[in-house]
């Protein structure tokens, strides 16, 4: 026990290190973040030099840490690992390097645009890197990894028919003016066959053990190599046929790929609902405190206007790091399928942050402000209350699948009466917002620019997000499902 407690300790400072090296980097980029008077050139891009140097630190300690305690302790080798791959497919390193001919150049807006991004990056990492829901984090990167494979898939698929097509017209038709020649055709057929040979190595990683996915990757894959052996051989029937073959077992390596993830997907539900749930607190608790503050600095605003302009800025701060929780919990939402009209209701709370942020971070203090504030609270409250009254949307489907007709709503009519009640309460809170705005209208024309034209144009853009929403939800449903009594009445 003791050893283990020790062992424990060791791998925590380790990690510990690793955050700080992290943060280091965070702290590099945050500084070359500002733009630099005239004359610093060349030191904020010595720091932005530093920085990516910190990157590629990082990098290497996460890999030798990994390898070294991946038999004692894999939970936290993988975490390290995770940590690795999201450095390397977010391209931070290059991403900086990019900044730095920004900075040669002296585009300087560019470069700052660009490490706002580094940041967010560099941000979701350190999170990564000391989250203690492991198990969840290695969930999402098989969903992902699950996700790209169908992706490749589905293109090596149209790939196969699109060769398949050619061979077949060529067995029917006979060597053709037009036609590719034989030695054409077997190059490309050689050349889908190693994609699909990557792709079922890749599906060996992302699929549980027994998984029928990598086997019939395996068995499109010889197919592919007799139909590449009869085209060599000037045989386009024969090649017809194990063409065909290939797309037959591309098509089950796809079904039980789709299988995978659904069975994933559900597995997901209770921890997202969860993560939605504690995402959702924080924000009401963290916008309560923000409006507070707000509500004490209106009255100063007139007698110390530089003392609370600054003290607005350091709310903005709040507001938009509450803006990038919103954000996350919207990818965490859409990533694993837990709702369709959830994510419309917190993009509408996040871009209202947004303007909260924008006008906080501008010193401007005011009553109107408050009201906003206020506003995304209420919204906050109804989105918790509204989870908490919706259990089926933690559940799994009470019917097991779609109905023969493909209809997924069927399965659970109790989560798509759930999404209809938030749709309801995201057009009346549109139709509320528009009464508001043409009050304030009080019909003139809107200039392109105006506080009011930029409100238009964020209603529209709730109402095309709900409309979306709305037709996604019918896509799922057939006519039974809207006859339903329940579903009627919303």
């Amino acid at each position: 026990m003791q050893g283990m407690i020790m062992l424990q300790s060791i791998s925590h400072r380790r990690i510990s290190c690793l955050v700080a090296v992290a943060v280091a980097c965070w702290s590099a980029a945050t500084f070359a973040a500002v733009p630099p008077p005239v004359g610093e050139h060349d030191q904020i891009e010595f720091d932005q030099r530093r920085a990516a140097a910190h990157m590629r630190e990082l990098e290497g300690r996460l890999y030798r840490l990994a390898e070294v305690i991946r038999d004692a302790e894999p939970d936290h080798a993988a975490r390290l690992m995770l940590g690795l791959e999201r450095a390397r497919q977010e391209l931070i390193v290059e991403q900086m390097a990019e900044i730095r001919k920004l900075l040669n150049a002296q585009q300087i807006d560019g470069a700052v645009r660009a490490e706002k991004d580094v940041l967010r990056k560099l941000e979701e990492l350190r999170e990564l890197l000391l989250s203690t829901d492991l198990d969840l984090l290695l969930k999402l990167d098989r969903l992902r990894r699950l996700d790209e494979a169908l992706k490749t898939l589905e293109k090596i698929t149209r790939e196969q028919e699109r060769q398949h097509g050619l061979v077949k017209d060529l067995d029917r038709d006979g060597p053709r003016d037009d036609a590719p020649p034989f030695d054409q055709l077997q190059e490309d057929q050689q050349r889908n066959r190693s994609a699909t040979d990557d792709l079922r190595n890749k599906v060996r990683r992302a699929t549980e053990p027994g998984s029928p996915a990598p086997g019939e990757l395996g068995a499109a894959s010889g197919s592919m190599g007799k139909a590449q052996s009869s085209l060599g051989q000037g045989k386009p029937s024969g090649a017809a046929g194990e063409q065909e073959d290939a797309i037959e077992r591309l098509e089950r390596a796809r079904e039980a790929l789709e299988e995978e993830r659904q069975k994933l997907i559900e597995q997901l539900r209770s921890q997202v609902r969860a993560k939605v749930n504690e995402a959702l607190k924080e924000m009401l608790e963290g916008e309560e405190k923000i409006r507070e503050a707000t509500e004490r600095l209106v009255p100063a605003v007139k007698a110390d206007p530089a003392t609370t302009g600054a003290a607005a800025a350091r709310l903005a701060t709040r507001q938009r790091a509450l803006a990038s929780v919103a954000d996350r919990t919207i990818e965490l939402i859409v990533e694993t399928e837990f709702g369709i009209a959830l994510p419309v209701a917190l993009r509408a709370i996040e871009r209202q942050m947004n303007v909260v942020g924008d006008d906080l971070a501008q010193g401007t203090v005011s009553e109107a402000i408050v009201y906003r504030e206020q506003r995304i609270e209420k919204e906050l409250a109804a989105l918790i209350e509204w989870m908490n009254e919706q259990p089926s949307l933690a559940s799994e489907p009470r019917e097991g699948k779609p109905s023969k007709g493909g209809c997924k709503s069927c399965g659970d009519r109790n989560k798509l009466t759930a999404e209809l009640k938030m749709v309801r309460m995201l057009q009346a809170n549109v139709r509320r917002d528009t009464v508001n705005v043409d009050d304030r209208r009080e019909g003139r024309a809107v200039e392109p620019g105006t506080r009011i034209y930029r409100s238009i144009s964020d209603l529209e853009q709730r109402q095309v997000e709900i409309q979306d929403a709305v037709e996604r939800l019918g896509r799922q449903s057939c006519a039974r499902c809207a006859t339903e009594p329940n579903l009627r009445d919303e």
